[in-house]
């Protein structure tokens, strides 16, 4: 379960419309976008509470903002602190890697 996400996760959260505009995910998806406003009001993600389908899109919403944060197409955390920016976007590096060896698990 994710708790108190920081910016990335919150992007997804409060924008869902926007965040599935990319180009990396298809138009808007009712499932996902009311997962992500359920985790809002609760303040936590349950990922073990999910069918494995919405489990899946959900994952690869939250892995496609980290990899936008990460590429600069999305402004992350103290993005005028390169410092700290940089921190943060390895967070979110590590965070990709370990959605992808999920789905090499899965």
């Amino acid at each position: 379960m994710l708790q108190s996400p920081r910016n990335s996760f919150r992007y997804v959260l409060l924008n869902p419309s926007e965040s599935f505009a990319t180009p990396f995910l298809p138009g808007n998806d009712d499932g996902v976008c009311n997962a992500l406003e359920l985790a809002q009001a609760f303040g936590s993600l349950d990922l073990k509470g999910m069918n494995e389908r919405l489990r899946c899109k959900v994952m690869q919403a939250i892995k496609t903002v980290a990899e936008e944060t990460i590429s600069g197409a999305i402004e992350g955390w103290r993005p005028h602190d390169q410092k700290d920016h940089a921190l943060y976007c390895e967070a979110l590096a590590e965070l990709v890697k370990l959605i992808q060896e999920q789905d090499v698990a899965s």
